[in-house]
């Protein structure tokens, strides 16, 4: 984050970052930022579940993407998610509880 200078592009991408986020000013600074740095698109790699409590430690929190993006970047629409080919059933190393999440301003063109 320290070395980003506001540059724009039509996609913006996150992968395994915003369940790693528990600090809430990180966590909103680090939304912000990757929002603002696309102009049509945002990919999100990610958990957006509290079912994923039992994987859930000091540095790991779940459930706060699509609470915070509804809260706080409107013109974001959800166009869709993938499904979890592989879920986690209790063990984390046989499975993933992070998803695709794919987003569009909607105001894009």
């Amino acid at each position: 984050m320290s070395q980003y200078r506001d540059e724009r592009t039509d996609l913006s991408l996150s992968l395994d970052v915003i369940y790693r986020l528990v600090a809430e000013r990180v966590f909103d600074d680090y939304m912000r930022t990757l929002v603002g740095a696309a102009h049509r698109y945002v990919v999100i790699y990610a958990s957006n579940s509290n079912d994923n409590r039992e994987y859930q430690g000091p540095d790991t929190e779940h459930g706060k993407l699509s609470s915070w993006l509804k809260r706080n970047a409107l013109e974001w629409e959800l166009l869709g998610h993938t499904s979890r080919r592989y879920p986690c059933r209790g063990d984390y190393a046989e499975g993933c509880f992070a998803e695709f999440f794919i987003y569009r301003r909607a105001n894009a063109k």
